[in-house]
């Protein structure tokens, strides 16, 4: 995110109104298979 932002940190916790922002691409997590014993 601050890659993609440079300078965000600086502005603070809360970011001024109007504020662009861009969000990268982030690769998806793989999805694992659920196995409930009890079914």
């Amino acid at each position: 995110m601050l890659q993609a932002n440079p300078g965000l940190s600086e502005l603070g916790v809360i970011l001024p109104h109007g504020t662009a922002i861009e969000l990268p691409d982030v690769p998806s997590s793989p999805v694992t298979e659920t196995i409930n014993l009890w079914e």
